[in-house]
């Protein structure tokens, strides 16, 4: 009998269960912007453990660690198929994160039996502690490579005024020998926003940022109309994103673009919440009908 655990853990390492018993874990990661999916499948195959997850009485758990970052979180699961998204601006993840495939107690276990545990234990009166493992897969790795939070999309986009003496000569936006992919817009509509508090700029932005960089990715990575681009910044910084979500399996330029500013979408749908739903609440309150 070898064990690092004071009772019996079916694993690979272990010589606790007869060769009938087994556990292991699939597991596979994909980085979309700066969230990192990790899709995960079970293989449990003994049917006193198999048991134990249908009453109630343990559960499917990853232990998420990475030192560099001094992170450590457990997941929990009641199925054997899960999808775990790690926000990577929400928390300061970097570097190598190691994943441990478990399955743990979630009640004490007093007189645990098991007709497929070794020979050795019969007789022997085994209890397994809440959140004790039961079983343990080999530990697996991934790479978390966070995008420098100075080099956001955002940051390559900007407003400017066209030219209002000929507006019908200007372009929407304009991206060739610039740093920045510019949308241009009338004179009066600029003052209006740079007017605006910030988190309503945000969403005026949305309306044009979106189509725009669509048609930007079109352009210069599908089409490939123009290569002389690639000095410029805002395509260093796009390409960063790109190659991250065309991993993810993107199908076309205006689905890029989405998950490309998927981070600043979701802050302009919270403005928009916050601002038209608890604001609209808030007035309601204030305001009985009664």
């Amino acid at each position: 009998m070898v064990s690092d655990y004071c009772y019996p853990v079916l694993s690979a390492e272990t010589d606790d269960y007869s060769e009938s018993s087994s556990f292991g874990c699939r597991l596979e990661a994909k980085t979309v912007a700066d969230n990192v999916h990790l899709y995960v499948d079970f293989d449990l195959t003994d049917k006193t453990l198999l048991q134990a997850v249908e009453n109630g009485s343990a559960a499917y758990s990853l232990l998420l660690k990475c030192s560099r970052s001094s992170y450590r979180k457990h997941h929990l699961f009641e199925e054997g198929s899960a999808e775990i998204v790690i926000k990577g601006f929400d928390i300061d993840i970097t570097g190598r994160m190691e994943i441990i495939p478990a399955l743990i107690a979630l009640r004490n276990i007093d007189d645990y039996d098991n007709e497929s545990l070794n020979e050795e234990y019969e007789g022997t009166k085994i209890s397994i502690p809440r959140l004790g493992y039961l079983a343990v897969a080999p530990t697996q790795s991934i790479t978390v490579k966070r995008l420098d939070p100075f080099k956001t999309p955002e940051s390559v986009i900007r407003f400017d005024k066209y030219d209002d003496d000929n507006p019908f000569k200007t372009k929407t936006y304009y991206v060739d020998e610039d740093d920045y992919i510019t949308i241009y817009l009338s004179s009066d509509m600029l003052e209006k926003y740079e007017e605006l508090p910030k988190n309503i700029k945000e969403v005026f932005s949305a309306v044009y940022v979106i189509p725009v960089v669509a048609d930007v990715i079109q352009r210069h990575w599908i089409d490939e109309t123009s290569l002389h681009v690639q000095e410029y910044r805002w395509y260093d910084i796009l390409s960063e994103r790109l190659n991250f979500n065309y991993k993810a399996g993107v199908k076309n330029a205006y689905e890029a673009a989405v998950m490309v500013f998927s981070g600043f979408s979701e802050d302009v749908l919270n403005v928009v919440y916050h601002e038209f739903t608890l604001g609209k609440e808030s007035d309601e309150s204030d305001n009985p009908k009664y």
